[in-house]
């Protein structure tokens, strides 16, 4: 959050479409003030230590999808 704050602050935040309005100072303020007042939960997986068996299950996948686009 702070890092967001920070670059809207220094102008280097770009903003498109619909998030054209937190241009405004006190629009940005209260998107901060809800962001802030929310219960973030960071969610954290388990790293594939093992090379071989990373390898063994992307290899799985691409077949599956090889298989998938190929029906």
């Amino acid at each position: 959050m702070e890092k967001l704050r920070s670059l809207w602050q220094d102008k280097k935040l770009k903003l498109h479409g619909t998030a054209l309005k937190y241009r405004n100072h006190y629009e940005m303020k209260r998107l901060l003030d809800i962001c802030y007042g929310k219960e973030l939960v960071p969610h954290c997986k388990k790293l594939l230590m093992e090379h071989s068996l990373s390898s063994n299950i992307l290899g799985t996948i691409s077949i599956g999808l090889q298989s998938a686009t190929a029906a």
